[in-house]
């Protein structure tokens, strides 16, 4: 049984010095190399995008025909001219170099004076060019492109804000954001009662990989927390997460999923001076697809039960004819409890954790079809599994 795992976990990660790099370590370095060339900088676009958006919609709602900011990057200035009564231009200039361009499109000439009344749908957007790197770098300005892309649609007693695309991109990598909603209900015009954020849809591209995603907070899993005076104390108590990142040279790809649940979001204290602890249940669901290999697919999850300062922790593996079930109980501090792990060949090994030490002996033992067949024992300071008959096979 060990031999075989360890076999098969050696495909995958790298065990020890005398190892070779498995799968998953390759992977890794090559995603660290691809992504130690990216060229992008989505935090600077953001800084530009924000300040912009900010400035034409008050200069829009002041009557201005044009304006300056000059607070993004020192040394830098941003030059906003209105070219009719819903469109604005930009430029970028550092002294008389001109590092970015775009287009910033209302969806109302007024923002202030919306109503409620009645439906209507309104499209804003933003859309040019950006430097890439920062003053401060030291580097050439550089170039990037920036896209935002919103939805507006007025209903009678809120607003529902759709961000269909927010996209950066470069010589060698993209990002996208697409489908992020946020569902505002108002007490009147002019106060938000709350908001629910949907979910969002997530792309990226870097030299050799993609990522494709999607994050969502299901609006039915909103709970009102009494204790909490924000949002009219309406908190998410789940978040799920879908994803898969596949190498596009030798098509390998993982694919994952996740989902949190908040078990405590309904009555948790959540007022100034509470230290109620918040009680969470994870569970992450992944596929390894490898070309000339069988699927593997690995599950995880953890617990901190209500009413409860234990944890719990699940494991499954699943590779060709091996399935491997495990699961830990232990104490808060996750120093102390038992995991036991049992394989579809009827075998069952409990293993006891004090002290976060293994406990060798009577306590760690190995069971097939429910009978004992051999206990934990160290040797050399190598643990092993001493079998009835004599035979010893190490954990290791």
């Amino acid at each position: 049984l060990y031999k075989s795992l360890r076999t098969q976990a050696m495909g995958l990660v790298k065990l020890d010095n005398n190892d070779s790099n498995g799968f998953l370590d390759t992977e890794a370095d090559r995603l660290g190399r691809s992504l130690e060339s990216v060229m992008l900088n989505i935090g600077l676009t953001g800084r530009y995008s924000g300040a912009i958006l900010g400035e034409v919609i008050q200069a829009s709602e002041e009557g201005a025909a044009s304006s300056t900011v000059s607070d993004v990057e020192a040394g830098r200035d941003v030059n906003l001219r209105k070219i009719s009564p819903l469109v604005w231009d930009y430029n970028i200039t550092q002294g008389s170099m001109l590092l970015g361009a775009g287009k910033v499109t209302l969806p109302d000439d007024n923002l202030s004076t919306l109503t409620l009344e009645g439906g209507s749908d309104l499209n804003g957007s933003l859309i040019g060019t950006f430097p890439l790197n920062s003053v401060d770098s030291g580097n050439a300005p550089g170039i990037q492109h920036g896209t935002l892309k919103l939805l507006l649609t007025k209903e009678s007693d809120g607003a529902l804000l759709n961000i269909q695309q927010m996209l950066v991109t470069s010589a060698n990598a993209l990002v996208e954001l697409s489908d992020f909603t946020i569902n505002a209900k108002y007490t009147d015009e002019s106060h938000i009662q709350q908001m629910i954020l949907n979910g969002t849809k997530m792309r990226a591209e870097v030299p050799g990989y993609l990522y494709e995603g999607m994050l969502s907070l299901p609006a039915d899993k909103y709970v009102a927390n009494e204790s909490y005076t924000k949002n009219s104390g309406m908190i998410p108590s789940r978040l799920i997460f879908n994803g898969s990142l596949e190498n596009s040279t030798n098509h390998a790809k993982i694919t994952g999923a996740m989902q949190i649940d908040w078990l405590n979001a309904l009555t948790m204290d959540m007022s100034e001076g509470s230290e109620e602890s918040v009680h969470l249940k994870t569970e992450i669901h992944g596929l390894l697809e490898r070309p000339q290999y069988q699927d593997t697919n690995v599950t995880l999850g953890f617990e901190e039960p209500l009413n409860s300062t234990d944890k719990v922790v699940t494991f499954s593996y699943q590779y060709d004819k091996t399935t491997v079930n495990a699961t830990g109980l232990f104490d808060s501090e996750m120093q102390n409890g038992t995991i036991e792990i049992k394989t579809t060949d009827d075998v069952t090994v409990v293993l006891t954790i004090s002290n976060g030490e293994l406990v060798y002996g009577a306590s760690s033992y190995v069971e097939k079809g429910g009978v004992k067949i051999g206990t934990i024992e160290e040797r050399g300071g190598v643990p092993v599994v001493h079998y009835n008959d004599g035979t010893f096979e190490s954990l290791q």
